[in-house]
């Protein structure tokens, strides 16, 4: 959201074509920034998470081959980079006067008969040629500051630091989970740093911990979320498993953890500070156990390991359908806004005052 609360990027289908949209909440119209193919070889086109710079008012978009920008007050636009052929672009991050991407070798998959199709991608299979990018957002120049024989995604600008980058080692998916921060300017010591990774994983697919959802807070944090398993089965939705929010600083210092109450958790948190209110998906009651449907806000009590988890808002949402609500929390802490749908084949975008009772306690 912009700083003023103006303007909301989306994604939306309204034209008939999934498109970035800008909804410009004082003139109530919604303005379509992007003009995506659609297809290619008759595959659905998805520009993978599109950001938003709020210090520039920019969308930032792939279509295919090429990063695409908007300024959503203006209606301008252009491109900014072009990935060379056999490589696919990921997500996209946008913090102060810096655009971060990776780009992937791209592979060709089996097939099956009766029409079915993989549930993963060879990537996370094989060793692929990645590339971590930046481009400066005013004169258009681009460095590539890490590359590797490993699948690479989530980059991330920080928000406090704009040298530093952080993007996560996805190969073998269900083995293991790294993720690293690298400086974006050329240093003496030029290596990637491994902030967070996952534990006794090993070539036979023995998987005890698992880290998810890495983030950059406002106030100098990695966060994200870490599960513990006590038993191999554990993986496999077994049981035996506990769940965390986690903190840490980028340079793997001041590690803190706090955890959800039970077994489950909510999904895709999100928080602007470490010691703020957080959000996420699903509400957990007392007993521990999860009621789909719910957003929930949560307080982490990093010194005793511990959170108060308030239900938000019921959406009515489930895994069975196409979209989650995603939320996200503003600066200021007093809104959130999520994708919502009515239970039927809607979505919608809400904006939820935080009720003041909430923001100003920490407890029950």
């Amino acid at each position: 959201m912009s700083d003023d609360g103006r303007f909301l990027p989306c994604w939306s289908n309204v034209s008939g074509s999934w498109q970035v949209h800008a909804i410009d909440r004082q003139n109530e119209v919604s303005l379509q920034l992007s003009a995506l193919s659609g297809t290619s070889g008759g595959t659905p086109v998805w520009s993978d998470h599109p950001c938003f710079s709020r210090e520039y008012q920019r969308v930032f978009y792939h279509d295919n081959k090429r990063v695409y920008w908007a300024d959503i007050a203006a209606g301008e636009g252009g491109w900014l980079f072009e990935v060379p052929q056999g490589f696919e672009m990921l997500a996209l991050s946008a913090r102060g006067r810096y655009l971060a991407l990776s780009y992937v070798e791209s592979m060709q998959t089996g097939s099956l008969p009766e029409g079915k199709q993989f549930l993963s991608r060879p990537q996370l299979s094989y060793r692929p040629r990645s590339i971590v990018v930046t481009i400066d957002i005013e004169n258009g120049d681009a460095d590539h500051i890490w590359g590797d024989y490993s699948y690479l995604g989530h980059v991330e600008m920080c928000p406090f630091d704009d040298d530093l980058v952080m993007f996560v080692d996805q190969s073998w998916g269900r083995r293991q989970q790294e993720v690293y921060v690298v400086n974006r300017s050329f240093t003496e010591d030029k290596r990637a740093r491994a902030v967070l990774a996952g534990g006794f994983a090993d070539y036979r697919g023995r998987t005890m911990d698992y880290i998810g959802h890495c983030f950059f807070t406002q106030d100098g944090f990695v966060a994200g979320q870490y599960m513990e398993y006590g038993n191999v089965d554990a993986r496999n939705r077994f049981g035996d498993e506990a769940c965390f929010n986690l903190v840490v600083k980028p340079d793997g210092t001041c590690k803190r953890k706090a955890k959800f109450p039970g077994s489950n958790k909510p999904v895709h948190v999100h928080c602007q500070r470490a010691e703020g209110l957080w959000v996420g998906d699903n509400w957990i009651k007392p007993d521990g156990t999860a009621e789909m449907g719910w957003i929930s806000l949560m307080k982490n009590h990093f010194e005793r390991q511990e959170m108060t988890i308030w239900p938000l808002l019921r959406t009515n949402h489930s895994w069975k359908r196409p979209w989650h609500p995603h939320p996200w929390i503003n600066p200021a802490e007093d809104q959130v806004v999520l994708a919502y749908n009515t239970g039927k084949d809607d979505n919608h975008l809400a904006v939820i005052e935080i009720p003041q009772k909430i923001r100003m306690r920490d407890e029950g």
